[in-house]
């Protein structure tokens, strides 16, 4: 919308005046993945990252943009890094259990759409494997998301 590209030029232009301002650059970020232009997002914070490796909300919004582009396993590790950064980041915990339960999902889905006969047993049956594993790997996820619960809101996106 000509708002948010408004919106970006201002954030640009910020940042060629203060380039090394980590809070514009992460509005930047915000902006570009709310706005639904993942891919642009994701090669600003990919290059923000080789500058600020330890950053816990990169890391995070990696994740994010991933997990919309359903690079599942990309998801899992960004999440899964800004938990090791900052073990007590509530919306990394629900994100990194999101991934799996839409694994669950995509799995169900795959489960419905192979046909119940005796061909089809063995893929059935790792299927439902594949689906209880994945279903019990997003549970303590789950459980430490619900523990550290959620703050004011550090990472401002859904």
């Amino acid at each position: 919308s000509e708002q948010v590209d408004k919106a970006l030029a201002v954030l640009r232009k910020g940042r060629e005046v203060l380039p090394n301002d980590k809070e514009m650059a992460l509005g930047e970020m915000q902006l570009l993945i709310n706005s639904g232009k993942s891919d642009e997002a994701k090669s600003g914070i990919q290059k923000a990252l080789q500058q600020d490796p330890n950053n816990k909300l990169l890391h995070y919004y990696l994740g994010i943009v991933a997990f919309r582009l359903n690079q599942y396993e990309e998801a899992r590790t960004a999440f899964s890094k800004s938990i090791e950064l900052d073990p007590e980041f509530f919306d990394a915990y629900s994100q990194l259990a999101s991934v799996y339960a839409v694994e669950v999902d995509n799995i169900n889905k795959e489960i419905k759409e192979t046909p119940d006969t005796k061909a089809n047993s063995a893929k059935r049956s790792q299927l439902v494997q594949k689906r209880t594993k994945a279903a019990e790997t997003a549970i303590p996820y789950f459980e430490r998301a619900e523990k550290v619960k959620a703050p004011d809101t550090e990472a401002l996106v859904d």
